[in-house]
């Protein structure tokens, strides 16, 4: 039955289709979090705040990027030559 009831979500699905051990770990999430235990509280709250955290930084990797682009335009230099992480990002979304 829980075999099924992974296979039906697609958030599982994937995960089994490119990675048993991602799909191992989530099997264990579900698990805990839907535990109602102190365990499953804990884990919440870390999944939240490693998540925070993860995007956090993607954010602070682009504004890096972006500053680099406005540092070498005002420097004179061609802005061709600094990687534009929002268009960077749009190709990336088209490949997929």
């Amino acid at each position: 039955m829980f075999r099924k009831e992974l296979d039906d979500a697609s958030i599982y699905k994937d995960a089994l289709d490119e990675d048993p051990e991602v799909a191992k770990l989530l099997e264990k999430t579900r698990e805990i979090v839907k535990s109602g235990t102190e365990y499953a509280f804990s884990l919440k709250a870390n999944i939240g705040s490693f998540h925070n955290a993860m995007l956090l930084e993607r954010r602070v990797r682009d504004h890096e990027k972006r500053l680099a682009l406005v540092e070498k335009i005002k420097s004179g230099g061609c802005a061709a030559d600094v990687p534009d992480p929002l268009r960077e990002k749009t190709i990336l979304a088209n490949a997929g």
